[in-house]
């Protein structure tokens, strides 16, 4: 590795999350929800005292699959990281009402600025 490159974590462009949700949800309600969250202008949030706009790192947030009514629906997301602020599957989770003690996150995905 040439030291003369930027650290490895400062060129990830974005992350992908597949979340699987450990209880039974009405995917009605979680693509409701999912759709409410990505038409928001702006989705403000708190981290170390700090306020950010959870929207702008949102690139993508779908139902990948699902079984209505049965514990095995699944969420992608694609989450942007950007110098000073980096979107975590925890706090789009958050804003879904979806407690993240009810979930497995998995990150599937680092993508890489070219």
């Amino acid at each position: 590795m040439d030291e003369a490159e930027p650290a490895l974590q400062t060129q990830v462009s974005s992350a992908e999350y597949e979340v699987m949700l450990a209880e039974q949800v009405d995917i009605a309600e979680v693509q409701r929800g999912i759709d409410v969250v990505l038409a928001a202008p702006t989705l403000r949030r708190e981290r170390r005292n700090k306020t950010y706009d959870l929207r702008p790192l949102i690139d993508e947030l779908r139902v990948l699959h699902a079984s209505d009514g049965d514990a095995g629906t699944m969420i992608f997301m694609r989450l942007s990281a950007r110098e000073g602020a980096t979107g975590r599957p925890e706090e789009v989770l958050a804003e879904l009402g979806i407690p993240g003690n009810s979930t497995r996150i998995e990150r599937s995905r680092l993508i890489f600025q070219r």
